[in-house]
């Protein structure tokens, strides 16, 4: 279909992997509303919590969710985008730092355990997504809390054919990543949607949420029921 190549080649041109506080411009505002969005989400399970927040980009996130939380730590690959966090946000709460670490060489190899793990946009672009589940797993404090979100794979069929982001490695259906968590962590996860879209409706409803709505909304997942990102959340017995 033609407007569906005409989506799929506009994302694709403007789409990015680091987002930025404040970022600008159309498809900008909508993304970072998302990425407020997502965080905000999460913020209400980190009240007094010791929190990680892994591949946390400009770390303008990790300082949403140490507002709530009793410490929060965010750790990303690339050490100039932790020295940004630092600059930017690292003296604004006392609880708060960044650590610049491959994610699982952290988890690997810090000895802290956490009542709260958040990775948004993550487990995408990772080979070894198995390890990493199971190693946010370890690095849990039992009854700890594991929040993920990642694009939606059947979004990405039916826009492109396939993966939607040649920098993704692995895309997920809703329930695919359901199962591989909770296989892992012998606890059945809550599955949400960013930006539902209904399925009877694909088309018209990405139009409508995404050239028509500045505002991102997440809800639980539904049978009648698509959307643009999958988050899920897990517990550690």
């Amino acid at each position: 279909m033609v407007l569906q190549k005409i989506i799929f080649l506009l994302a694709r041109r403007v789409m990015t992997e680091r987002m930025v506080e404040g970022k600008r411009g159309f498809w900008g505002r909508r993304l970072y509303a998302d990425y407020l969005k997502r965080y905000s989400f999460a913020a209400k399970f980190a009240v007094d919590k010791n929190v990680l927040d892994i591949a946390c980009g400009d770390g303008f996130g990790t300082y949403l969710l140490s507002k709530k939380a009793k410490s929060a730590i965010g750790v990303d690959i690339s050490g100039n985008t932790i020295k940004l966090a630092k600059t930017n946000y690292g003296s604004k709460n006392k609880n708060l730092s960044y650590a610049a670490f491959e994610a699982l060489k952290f988890l690997s190899e810090n000895p802290d355990k956490f009542d709260v793990i958040v990775s948004f946009e993550t487990i995408e672009h990772l080979s070894e997504y198995v390890k990493f589940c199971e190693l946010v797993y370890k690095a849990l404090k039992k009854g700890g809390l594991f929040i993920a979100s990642t694009p939606n794979k059947e979004l990405s069929v039916f826009f492109a054919g396939n993966t939607f982001n040649p920098y993704h490695i692995h895309e997920f259906y809703p329930g695919e990543l359901s199962l591989l968590l909770e296989k892992i962590f012998h606890s059945k996860p809550r599955t949400f949607l960013q930006r539902p879209l209904m399925k009877k409706r694909v088309l018209i409803s990405f139009i409508r949420q995404f050239f028509f709505r500045e505002d991102s909304k997440i809800v639980p997942d539904q049978p009648d029921l698509s959307g643009i990102d999958i988050l899920v959340q897990v517990g550690k017995k």
